[in-house]
Formats: C-alpha cells, sequence, structure tokens
C-alpha cells in the first residue's frame, strides 16, 4: 500500500507536467514567424539624397567654347525593388542628366539637355538599355575634337553594376549632330 501512496503522486505529476503545451522556445519562434507574415517593413531610399550639380566651362583653342553642366533629376529616378523577409528595400536611383552648350566664334550652335529622351530619339533601339541605365558623366573628347566639329563622350552605366556604356556625341560647327556608338552590342 505504501508503494501505491507514492506511485500516485509520480504519475499525477507526470501526467499534468505531460499536457501537451508548446514550449517557450517553440511558442516564440511561432509568434516571430506570424509576426513576419503579417507585418512587412519597407525602407525606401533615395539615391543622391540632395541635388547634385558640376559644371564645366572650356574653351578650345579652335574656336569653340563648350559648357556642360551635369544635375540630378530630382523629379525622375530609376527604383530597384529587393525584399529579404519581411524587409522590402526600394532603392530610388535620380536620374542625371547633362546640359550642353556650345558656341563657335561667339555663335549659338548647339543647346540640348542629353537625357534619356534625347539619346532614344536619336536611336530607339537604346531604349532597351537606358530603361534600367544612369547618365555617368559627358566630357569632351579632345584628342577627336577638330576644328571642324566637337566629339562629347557619353557613358551610361547599369545601376548596381559595373557594366557601361560609351556613345560619342559628334557636334559640327554648323550645328549638325549625330550620334555614334562605341561598342558593337550596344545597339
Amino acid at each position: 500500500m505504501k508503494k501505491i501512496l507514492y506511485i500516485i503522486p509520480i504519475l499525477i505529476i507526470a501526467f499534468t507536467s505531460c499536457e501537451g503545451r508548446k514550449s517557450h522556445t517553440k511558442a516564440l519562434s511561432e509568434s516571430i514567424e506570424a509576426f513576419k507574415a503579417k507585418t512587412t517593413i519597407e525602407k525606401v531610399e533615395y539615391i543622391p539624397e540632395n541635388y547634385r550639380e558640376i559644371a564645366i566651362d572650356t574653351t578650345l583653342s579652335n574656336g569653340f567654347s563648350i559648357k556642360i553642366k551635369t544635375f540630378t533629376n530630382m523629379n525622375n529616378h530609376i527604383t530597384i525593388e529587393d525584399a529579404k523577409d519581411s524587409l522590402f528595400l526600394k532603392k530610388h536611383y535620380r536620374t542625371v542628366n547633362s546640359h550642353i552648350s556650345i558656341t563657335h566664334q561667339d555663335h549659338n550652335i548647339f543647346e540640348k539637355t542629353i537625357d534619356k529622351s534625347f539619346l532614344i530619339t536619336q536611336n530607339e533601339r537604346l531604349s532597351d538599355y537606358l530603361t534600367i541605365a544612369n547618365l555617368k558623366g559627358v566630357w569632351i573628347n579632345q584628342l577627336q575634337s577638330s576644328n571642324s566639329q566637337v566629339v562629347l563622350d557619353i557613358d551610361y552605366c547599369m545601376i548596381e553594376t559595373s557594366d557601361c556604356k560609351s556613345l560619342k556625341l559628334n557636334i559640327n560647327k554648323d550645328g549638325s549632330y549625330h550620334l555614334i556608338s562605341t561598342e558593337d552590342d550596344f545597339l
């Protein structure tokens, strides 16, 4: 009888402690998973955050005067989205444009903004690449410029990669111009 008195409390304790409740670790993991399923955290980033502008004013010995103003377009951007667990990251890369003004012997021969729409107007085959690329820079190619023309090098790069493509814009002293690709796979 004494044995039964010892066995009954042990059985009662055993049955009450094994009632099928979840462990604290399992309950916490399930709670975290439910939170992640219900909640998404969105982080929005603009690159660059503020307006930037670089102005270059160059006078060549052949009579050309070139003004290049490169600036961020605060109204247009390229969006890259990435999702990891419950974090949703949106990066807005502001587009970059360049305003070019060229005079030859005090006569204004060329004044345009180099942006995606200008380049696509010159060559529609550029549109696919330019939708996810941003202007890296526009500069004067003094080696290829001559007494009758100015050559500008234009580089566009894919966002978040080092894949860049180059173009040349030849501007004659009469104001006519044409766009040339420097890479066969670009066009």
